[in-house]
Parts: C-alpha cells; sequence; structure tokens
C-alpha cells in the first residue's frame, strides 16, 4: 500500500512484501519496507532502527514506491 490515512500528518508506514532490495528499505517520507526478504541478513528489522532510519524524515503527502513489483505488472 503506497498511501495510508493520514499519510501527511507525519504517520510512519512499515510494510513488506514489495520485495525492495535492501539499499531501497526506506521509501519516500516515512514509509519502510520491513519483510525480512528486503533485510541484508533475512532477519526481522527492530523497532528501534526502523525509528532511527524513518522517525525523523520529511513528511510526504502523496507517496508512490519506484520498486513495488507490482505496479510493473500493471504497465505490461
Amino acid at each position: 500500500m503506497a498511501s495510508w490515512q493520514d499519510m501527511g500528518q507525519g504517520v510512519m508506514h512499515i510494510h513488506g512484501h514489495i520485495h525492495t532490495p535492501h539499499q531501497f528499505k526506506v521509501g519516500p517520507g516515512r514509509m519502510m519496507d520491513v519483510g525480512i526478504d528486503g533485510s541484508p541478513d533475512f532477519q526481522p528489522y527492530n523497532i528501534e532502527e526502523v525509528l532511527k532510519l524513518i522517525g525523523n524524515r520529511p513528511i510526504k503527502s502523496l507517496l508512490t514506491h519506484e520498486f513495488d513489483h507490482h505496479n510493473d505488472a500493471a504497465t505490461s
């Protein structure tokens, strides 16, 4: 899900499933893919690490995630 209720209010969005490479795990705004397939060692992320990575990022009101494999299927 690339949008969520209150996304322009600073609410963090942590999610899995979109298979982002580790170097792209942090999306725009306060969005992060915490799926273990994007983790460098296939381990769950610690909540303190998540907060450190995205807790103070700028707030975005409209987001897209360019690495979502569902977007590729929809345009093919």
